[in-house]
């Protein structure tokens, strides 16, 4: 497969003033528009001060496909990376200044644009933009600001999208079997296509109306997302929402009935339904139930959800029995170092496409700075694992990286089927951290019925 394209030249042929403005104060910058080089969305500034920007990158997108006859990815200005997206009739660019690879800005992009279409379908935005090529698509978008703009936070500060993974939520492995097996009952009675029980933006439960029916973890971060930036879902407490999975189905919504149990621990049970009609009253029957099976079910004195809120707060707290770094203490004295030199650790079992990780280190938590570099490094450690050359090449090009940084060291273990990073003391060597690796990684292999599902 040939090289993608590249382009080396001055970012500053690009810039308007306004976008000039915004890097200097901001490590990155997201831009959508239209293929008619219309603005629809910014992540900082103001797009219309942006648009001449968007419509020389859309006309240069434009060239590099014609003259190339693929896609124009990335380019490269100094310290800025600028990658670019194209998903016909809406483009979306990146730039950032933390030398993030560009497969990783990309996929950023895809997430944002997956985001856009949970809310109109892609359907809908081809049909108004075939209608109309110069129409003003921010109208449609009213209101959604904070929602992608949680989504992009989360860009640096949680694993997530690097990861392509979601986050599981660590529970005993007999409560949570109890808890899937309801929550299936609950998809069944409704005639959903899928349910999912969430807390604290981790998944706890999931179930299809089909063995072989699976929501993809694309859909499933952009439901997290969803739920997360929407405030008035908890306020209201039942909610039903059209919402479309686009890694499902890009060109219909879904019907997404929402009831948060736990508004202090973010506990919520998600329906979703499909058809033109949805039995909205079988769905809020079923959904009652399984609410009263949670309150009234399980051995102890509050029932499973008790036993799931009690859970909740261990996580938020720090002291999970199952990924708090005190569980890890004694694997780390077992390779001869303390529990003071892990910064953070995540774990991802590939096949389930999900992950769990620590909690931070104090010193990692009070310092935002230092956790966005942790989540970059992440990146870039995972990139020069994983990239290739050609794309029909599967699997990593190097089981084991080891990184030193100025305020860390990064090692990185590909195994069978799972992925393990460790964040250690910038004094830890390698010899060190590749012992703590293994140790950290036949602790967790014998977690895995708690930590995934």
């Amino acid at each position: 497969m040939t090289e993608p394209p590249k382009i080396n030249f001055p970012l500053t042929q690009l810039n308007t003033e306004s976008l000039e403005d915004v890097l200097e104060q901001h490590d990155k910058q997201f831009l959508v528009f239209s293929s008619a080089g219309k603005p629809i969305y910014a992540y900082h500034g103001n797009e219309e001060k942006l648009s001449s920007f968007m419509a020389t990158a859309e006309a240069l997108m434009s060239v590099a496909t014609a003259s190339r006859s693929e896609s124009l990815r990335y380019i490269r200005s100094g310290r800025n990376v600028v990658a670019f997206l194209d998903r016909s009739p809406i483009c979306l660019v990146a730039i950032s200044t933390l030398a993030e690879p560009p497969a990783v800005l990309r996929m950023q992009l895809a997430l944002i644009h997956g985001q856009l279409t949970s809310l109109l379908t892609a359907s809908a935005v081809n049909s108004i933009f075939t209608k109309n090529p110069g129409y003003d698509a921010r109208r449609l978008l009213a209101g959604s600001d904070i929602m992608l703009g949680s989504l992009i936070k989360s860009f640096t500060s949680t694993p997530n999208a690097l990861l392509g993974a979601f986050p599981s939520f660590p529970l005993l492995p007999t409560l949570r079997t109890t808890i899937i097996e309801n929550l299936k009952m609950a998809v069944a009675a409704s005639n959903s296509l899928f349910g999912l029980i969430i807390s604290g933006g981790s998944v706890v439960a999931l179930a299809s109306s089909n063995a072989k029916l699976r929501m993809q973890q694309w859909d499933i971060l952009l439901l997290l997302n969803f739920l997360k930036s929407n405030l008035s879902l908890r306020q209201a407490g039942t909610v039903f929402a059209p919402l479309c999975l686009p890694t499902y189905n890009p060109h219909g919504h879904l019907h997404a009935y929402i009831q948060f149990l736990d508004t202090q621990t973010d506990i919520a049970v998600v329906l979703l339904a499909g058809g033109a009609n949805p039995d909205f009253e079988q769905l809020s029957a079923a959904q009652e139930q399984l609410r009263t099976t949670l309150v009234e079910g399980g051995d102890s004195s509050g029932g499973i959800l008790g036993a799931l809120r009690t859970a909740s707060q261990e996580l938020t707290c720090s002291q999970c029995r199952y990924t708090s770094l005190e569980t890890l203490k004694e694997a780390l004295t077992r390779a001869g170092i303390g529990l003071g030199c892990l910064l953070h650790c995540v774990y991802k079992r590939s096949a389930a496409q999900q992950f769990v990780a620590t909690p931070w280190a104090t010193v990692v938590e009070e310092d935002d700075a230092m956790k966005r570099d942790i989540i970059v490094a992440y990146s870039q450690l995972r990139a020069a694992m994983f990239d290739h050359s050609g794309e029909h090449v599967q699997g990593p090009l190097q089981t084991l990286r080891y990184e030193a940084r100025k305020k860390f060291s990064l090692l990185a273990l590909s195994g069978t089927g799972s992925e393990l990073y460790l964040v250690l003391d910038c004094f830890v060597e390698k010899a060190e951290a590749v012992k703590a690796a293994s140790e950290v990684l036949r602790s967790l292999v014998n977690r895995h019925d708690a930590l995934f599902f």
